[in-house]
């Protein structure tokens, strides 16, 4: 459900904000997903790579969400 996707998406933009300052990697790694160029965060967010679960991880929730949105989405990643 869209509340159980907006829990989730929550949590792991906090887990972002913690490690990185901000919540700017989780919103630029979603448009890289999407086919869009993100570029990097801005000051004073810190540029700390996804690690793979974390990319993983964002990956999986928003194949789930967009899926039942547009049956067709695949991430590219």
């Amino acid at each position: 459900t869209l509340n159980e996707f907006n829990a989730a998406f929550i949590a792991f933009r906090a887990e972002m904000e913690a490690q990185t300052g901000g919540e700017g990697h989780a919103i630029k790694k979603i448009m890289e997903l999407v086919g869009l160029v993100g570029g990097p965060s801005r000051p004073p967010t810190r540029y700390v790579p996804m690690t793979e679960r974390q990319c993983q991880t964002l990956s999986e929730l928003l194949e789930e969400r967009m899926s039942h949105t547009f049956p067709a989405f695949q991430t590219s990643g």
